[in-house]
């Protein structure tokens, strides 16, 4: 992780990489809950996909560096 300061405390905040996640659940309210989780932790590039075909199409257009599905 890139550490940066914080620009109210001046100290060194870690800074995750920038990763593109991609979160796929048919369930709106469980796709919320993990990319607000993400964000919690500073990643901003989520997509959010409602089904597998609607997944693939992302996965085939562009790049994603982790899938979170439920089954």
């Amino acid at each position: 992780m890139t550490k940066r300061k914080n620009l109210e405390t001046e100290l060194p905040v870690e800074v995750p990489p920038v990763l593109v996640f991609l979160v796929v659940d048919d369930d709106d309210g469980a796709r919320q809950i993990i990319s607000d989780y993400l964000k919690s932790f500073g990643y901003s590039q989520i997509i959010e996909a409602k089904n597998g075909t609607d997944a693939l199409k992302i996965l085939r257009s562009q790049k994603v560096d982790f899938v979170i599905s439920d089954w």
